[in-house]
């Protein structure tokens, strides 16, 4: 389990949707709807709707900013790794390789805090969504923002807060596969935090296919956890949350976070 960023591509991220390929979807539904309430002005017609369209538009307008700064920086990682592993800069060029070596320190820390910051717009944008009333699926969203209540704000609240010395253990990135896992795990690995890991991943099978696949117990609660609104069994989607917000997981993939955006504003727009 990684303590440090690592530029690493496991076999379990291939399936998961690349943001650069979700992003120009996203910016057009951003487009239509915004032309399906027309130009804003002192004489604009005022309703509830109206406004509540217009506070969804401006947070889904910033939430773009911050996926298009995520893909900018894991383009850039990608740069600074292929001229590194290229062996472009001599050892006589010592001052531009510790450079180089500061930028990417420095991109990595605002991955982070990008990660951090889209998960606190999509739960805001949940929120708005739910004022709204209007008949969405609200189910992933709702499953992103858990993460956000649970893991990033409200860390303190929680048993996996009481029981560790820490709530980080460390990032994994893939500029190619366009990853970023930002990592709530504890540094306490023992055997005992996972007591009732298997049991879960048994009757959650069933849902979650990939599960039986699967051997790593950290990949087991990332499927979990991700797949968790596929689990119809009432109690054991509850004991599964229960289990995964004690024990810790890594962030989702950015371009699922927008795909969730971009699906729940289609449908409001359908309202």
């Amino acid at each position: 389990m990684p303590r440090t960023p690592r530029n690493v591509e496991p076999s379990s991220l291939k399936g998961e949707i690349k943001l650069s390929e979700i992003l120009p979807d996203l910016e057009k539904e951003i487009e239509r709807v915004g032309k399906s309430i027309g130009p804003i002005n002192p004489h604009s017609r005022r309703s509830e709707k109206r406004a509540q369209t217009i506070l969804l538009l401006e947070n889904y307008t910033e939430a773009v900013l911050i996926l298009r700064r995520i893909l900018e920086g894991l383009n850039e990682l990608d740069n600074l790794i292929a001229r590194i592993k290229a062996r472009k800069i001599s050892d006589a060029e010592k001052p531009e390789r510790e450079r180089l070596g500061r930028r990417m320190s420095n991109l990595v820390r605002l991955l982070r805090l990008d990660m951090k910051a889209l998960y606190i717009w999509s739960a805001l944008i949940t929120d708005i969504f739910k004022k709204t009333g209007a008949p969405v699926n609200l189910a992933e969203l709702e499953r992103i923002s858990l993460f956000r209540h649970k893991l990033i704000t409200h860390v303190h609240d929680t048993p996996f807060f009481r029981s560790s010395l820490t709530t980080k253990s460390g990032m994994t990135y893939s500029p190619k596969l366009e990853i970023v896992e930002d990592m709530y795990f504890p540094w306490d690995f023992r055997n005992r935090r996972f007591i009732g890991l298997r049991n879960l991943v048994r009757k959650a099978s069933s849902f979650i296919p990939e599960l039986a696949r699967e051997t790593n117990r950290f990949e087991q609660i990332k499927f979990l956890y991700r797949g968790i609104n596929k689990i119809s069994d009432v109690q054991l989607k509850r004991d599964v949350k229960k289990f995964v917000f004690k024990v810790g997981l890594p962030t989702d993939s950015p371009g699922n976070i927008a795909n969730a955006l971009l699906q729940g504003l289609k449908e409001y727009r359908r309202c």
